[in-house]
């Protein structure tokens, strides 16, 4: 019963030890997440997306014949972006805003603004949109050097996915200047 008790105090004792040796520890990321967080921003979008039938037999001919046109369907997206200018220029996914005719910004405290699309680049997916901030003085990120990335360091990403608001998660980098095939 002795060497019980004495191993049960010494478990207690050694645990008990651990919380000293990080008092007051505040983690990094949690600062990054606060100082960049509010410049990453939901996009939603709407579009039309045309049918596309694959005919061989011109049945897409006949139907435009007697019914004119085949309608679009209207569709919505979603994704993330974050604010790099205080003019209200973003960064997001060309696969995102691409065929949007419709692009709506969501802010982390809940304003939203109309934006409209600058331009982008499919191959690299990505795409510049743009909101009038209308002298309300928006969060920014500052953009790095990526250069200077380096093979394991800690990699943050703040974002929207599936239109959950907010998310983190953290990585590390794995390589740099990796080139990869086109399909």
């Amino acid at each position: 019963m002795r060497k019980v008790l004495a191993v049960l105090i010494v478990v207690i004792l050694s645990v008990a030890s651990l919380a000293l040796v990080n008092e007051g520890y505040e983690s990094p990321i949690t600062n990054v997440v606060q100082a960049a967080g509010p410049a990453v921003v939901k996009v939603d979008v709407e579009a039309t997306r045309k049918y596309s039938i694959t005919d061989p037999y011109g049945f897409e001919d006949f139907f435009r014949r007697f019914f004119g046109e085949i309608p679009g369907q209207k569709v919505t997206g979603v994704g993330s972006g974050f604010i790099f200018n205080k003019d209200g220029y973003i960064f997001t996914n060309e696969h995102v805003v691409s065929d949007a005719e419709k692009i709506t910004v969501s802010l982390l405290d809940g304003s939203t603004y109309p934006a409209k699309y600058i331009g982008g680049d499919e191959e690299l997916d990505i795409a510049v949109i743009k909101i009038d901030p209308d002298g309300v003085d928006l969060p920014t990120v500052e953009l790095g050097d990526s250069d200077a990335l380096r093979i394991g360091e800690w990699a943050i990403a703040i974002g929207n996915p599936l239109g959950l608001k907010h998310t983190v998660t953290l990585g590390v980098i794995s390589a740099v200047g990796r080139q990869l095939p086109k399909p």
